[in-house]
């Protein structure tokens, strides 16, 4: 035996059929017969996939066993292959075609949905002419193979070449022109394919692919495989090859690293290979047969996909929003942490249940409709729903998603975000029953007398444009910090009109006096809600301000000065020492907010029995730095304390307040990642602890 190419017909004293057998890929080998293109080899890869038997298809049309016209609706019909291969006929050159789907029957006889990548190369022979087309057909079903460019993953991606010759074909071609025809179906695989002979496995077969795959150069053939690859000596590969020798059992594997000597430098690879023993008429091994992909790149590209996939979920858990999405059927594919700590429960858990339990009952037809539909239609979804705390209370949400696709087109499923917007619903029922009330002065107007029939039909006017603002419940904190300060001055314009009109005689009436007053009552008590959202407004805004290093004491001294007048009406003793929080990473207008409501409420609720003394210290843990403010005035039973930091809440009304300087505090505090608490007792006194959390 020769370590030539000119001894390469001997190939024929191999088992060819042990060969091909062992050719991981999916494709097959047809006759140029158009329009009939009768199959003459086909890989096993192939015939598991499509669910046949491979003495059902040697021999037979490929249209015949693949109809361009199937009964069936769901498979696409593959009249494009027709085209791909009169363009490789009349080119004589390799080409690809664009995505198909043919849908295959599984084992239990049901239609399973299938996605392939189809190229076709031609076999010439000497005239030039085409002899036979080798058709790869690449299963890409799975998205992640899409991914990689269509073609480039997996033992699926392989495209190798092999027919197995039947001995009507061998008896009608004759057994050398066969040979060749062979050589030249594996010679034109760009996947590695080795043969080697005898106890020393030496090379007796390898073509291009496999030749620049080892990075030996080409003259390898006779060279014995261990001596030609001394790198592999530790790494497990020459005992594998001895034991297919030694008991003539198959070795599979996928996903393997390897480390090869490739132009003088030692580098990683990954591969899916196979060796398969030959083994003669007498039943001995007398050689073995290399079959591999390398899918280093594909290995390469799922790491990233598991990093970007790993960066996104630190991402999304770092946010304090609810971040989630959807599947195509909309199941719950992924939520944050911050979601599920909202709900309480586990990502398990929240999978098993899926998303409707958790839905208002009823919030649930609403959701289902809205989410439904966009899904059909492939658009985004706004929702707004109620949706179940841990705490079990049931929070008003909205909830924003829109379709993502992958790179070939098909639905990955929906990302979405929810927010927490109870607050904003709250403020919305509180501006309808303000509206209410305006329609109750209205009416008391109308009957009241006469003379004011005309200013009542200006109010009602006016109240009919407030009810159309009131309706956008999305902008309504724009409507009423803007929008509704204008009409307000001109209630109060028409009012002091309407005094200069009447006669003294009639302002002396009580009725009429009774009704000016319900109405500079309600105008006042409206001025001061636009005002409150205003505040709620500005703190919106300002929710992102950017945090800088903040001198906590300056800001304290700054505010002390703000408040001097108060402090000395108050009488009151202020003690602060903050030396070791001596600055805080935090949005300095934000900073002076929360001191400023914290300090002027511990004046503002001081005990009248005795002298008032605040004190404002300030502690580092490992996690946050506390402000704490420390009085010992009115006091507060918290029994009501869910409701000291709601907005327009008050435990003190003996005094003038906003309501909302705590609900602020509040806000400003979590938005920041940071939280609030509070300890109280009646006529002793209150502290309040604000955690700052720390930069890690």
């Amino acid at each position: 035996m020769t370590n030539t190419s000119s001894a390469l017909p001997e190939l024929s004293l191999l088992n060819f059929q042990s060969i091909y057998a062992s050719m991981p890929g999916n494709f097959l080998v047809l006759y140029p017969n158009a329009p009939h293109y009768s199959i003459l080899a086909i890989t096993e890869d192939l015939l598991q996939a499509t669910g046949r038997k491979q003495e059902d298809t040697i021999g037979k049309s490929f249209f015949t066993l693949f109809p361009e016209n199937p009964t069936t609706t769901a498979v696409v019909d593959p009249s494009p292959i027709r085209i791909l291969l009169k363009q490789v006929w009349q080119s004589k050159q390799k080409a690809q075609m664009p995505i198909i789907r043919y849908d295959v029957l599984n084992t239990k006889g049901v239609l399973e949905e299938r996605y392939w990548s189809v190229s076709c190369k031609p076999v010439l022979a000497k005239d030039g002419n085409v002899a036979y087309f080798i058709l790869a057909n690449n299963e890409i079903t799975n998205p992640i193979q899409v991914d990689q460019n269509l073609g480039n993953t997996a033992t699926s991606n392989v495209f190798s070449a092999a027919i197995e010759v039947t001995e009507q074909a061998l008896t009608r071609k004759g057994i050398e022109e066969s040979e060749q025809q062979v050589r030249a179906i594996i010679a034109s695989s760009h996947h590695p394919i080795g043969v080697y002979l005898g106890n020393e496995l030496r090379i007796e077969f390898a073509n291009q692919s496999l030749m620049n795959g080892l990075g030996k150069g080409n003259d390898i053939i006779g060279k014995r495989y261990k001596d030609l690859l001394p790198e592999l000596a530790n790494q497990g590969i020459f005992e594998k090859l001895d034991h297919v020798l030694a008991t003539g059992i198959p070795y599979h594997t996928q996903n393997q690293k390897l480390e090869l000597v490739v132009d003088g430098q030692l580098k990683s690879f990954y591969f899916n290979f196979s060796f398969t023993p030959l083994i003669n008429s007498a039943g001995q091994v007398y050689g073995i047969v290399n079959t591999g992909a390398d899918i280093t790149a594909l290995n390469e590209a799922q790491q990233k996909i598991e990093e970007s996939e790993q960066r996104f979920r630190l991402m999304a858990d770092a946010s304090p929003t609810m971040i989630w999405s959807l599947a195509p059927d909309a199941s719950l594919k992924y939520a944050n942490s911050f979601m599920l700590g909202f709900l309480g429960i586990s990502m398990e858990k929240y999978k098993a249940d899926n998303w409707l339990p958790y839905i208002h009952p009823e919030d649930q037809q609403r959701s289902i409709h809205t989410i439904g539909e966009a899904f059909e239609q492939r658009q985004p979804f706004r929702n707004e729903h109620r949706f179940l705390r841990h705490d079990g209370e049931y929070r008003w949400l909205l909830s924003q998603a829109a379709p993502s696709y992958y790179p070939n087109g098909e639905i990955y499923g929906y990302v979405g975000s929810s927010v927490d917007i109870t607050e904003i619903k709250q403020a919305e029922m509180k501006l309808q029953h303000y509206a209410q009330e305006l329609a109750t002065v209205n009416e008391e107007l109308r009957f009241s007398h006469n003379q004011v029939q005309e200013a009542n039909i200006k109010l009602s006017s006016i109240n009919q444009q407030l009810s159309r603002m009131n309706a956008d419940m999305d902008n309504f904190i724009y409507t009423a910090s803007h929008d509704l300060k204008a009409p307000i001055l001109n209630i109060e314009g028409l009012m002091e009109a309407l005094r200069s009109q009447l006669s003294p005689a009639s302002l002396r009436a009580e009725d009429i006096q009774y009704t000016l007053h319900l109405i500079a009552d309600s105008v006042q008590r409206f001025k001061r809600t636009i005002g409150h959202l205003t505040e709620v407004t500005k703190l919106q805004k300002e929710n992102n301000l950017e945090a800088t290093s903040v001198n906590l004491a300056s800001v304290i001294s700054e505010v002390q000065l703000d408040l001097a007048n108060d402090i000395r009406a108050a009488q009151a003793r202020v003690e602060v020492e903050v030396t070791n929080c001596p600055t805080i990473p935090f949005a300095e207008k934000n900073m002076r907010s929360i001191v400023y409501n914290l300090l002027s409420n511990a004046l503002k609720y001081r005990s009248p029995n005795r002298q008032a003394i605040i004190q404002i210290l300030c502690a580092s843990t490992d996690d946050y730095q506390v402000l704490t403010v420390t009085d010992n005035g009115l006091g507060m039973d918290l029994s009501g304390q869910s409701k000291l930091f709601t907005m327009f809440k008050r435990l003190h009304t003996h005094v003038e307040g906003s309501g909302i300087g705590l609900y602020m505090v509040k806000k400003i505090i979590e938005n920041a990642g940071g939280r609030i608490e509070v300890s109280s007792k009646v006529d002793e006194g209150s502290t309040f602890q604000v955690y700052f959390r720390r930069d890690k």
